[in-house]
């Protein structure tokens, strides 16, 4: 599966390529195949990537052919399948879902599944230094945070559960404290470092 999404991305970015020549500018539209997202390439700065109406799936490294800065994304009502990476080598501010979409929501420009139980994306842009999780979130996708380049602090919901701990700051550059809410039966907080409820057991530091 691999070996064929690396082929289909590598013949959509010819197909970009030869646009860019024929047209002397950079393909600002999406490239489809199937419809999915396959990849959004382009060098000038973009206000906000909208995702087309139809759209079922938005793959990884989608975005990875932006060479600019892009400040907002919106996600069609249509988008089932999305790979939590695409988002990680852009730097977005603010994800906004349509609100028609019965999978993915967003909550204040952060990328979550419906019920918000998942954080799915924390926008690398996003400029706040402190993230509070809603109290009904129990999961974070693995390398959710990934690259975010301002979040100092992650308040962990009562709820939150389910944390692969390895990707849970991956090249956070400004990371410094963990809290946890009164109550969670997983996880507790000790001079900023996160460990098991039961302080045996670290987690991040």
């Amino acid at each position: 599966f691999a070996f064929q999404q690396s082929k289909i991305y590598s013949e959509a970015w010819k197909e970009a390529q030869a646009f860019e020549k024929e047209s002397g500018s950079s393909p600002l539209k999406g490239i489809y195949i199937d419809n999915w997202l396959i990849t959004y390439a382009g060098y000038d700065d973009i206000d906000t990537i909208n995702v087309a109406e139809g759209t079922v799936g938005i793959a990884c490294g989608t975005f990875q052919g932006i060479a600019a800065n892009c400040f907002n994304v919106h996600i069609s009502s249509t988008v089932k399948y999305l790979d939590p990476n695409s988002f990680s080598y852009i730097s977005v501010e603010k994800i906004t879902v349509n609100e028609s979409n019965p999978y993915y929501t967003a909550v204040d420009g952060i990328l979550y599944d419906k019920a918000v139980e998942k954080v799915i994306t924390y926008p690398r842009g996003n400029k706040n230094t402190v993230y509070k999780m809603p109290e009904t979130v129990k999961t974070i996708e693995t390398r959710a945070f990934d690259r975010n380049e301002y979040v100092e602090k992650i308040i962990f919901s009562k709820n939150a559960k389910d944390v692969f701990a390895p990707g849970l700051c991956t090249e956070m550059r400004k990371i410094k404290e963990f809290e946890v809410t009164e109550g969670n039966e997983i996880f507790d907080s000790l001079y900023g470092v996160l460990y098991s409820a039961d302080l045996k057991t670290l987690v991040s530091y």
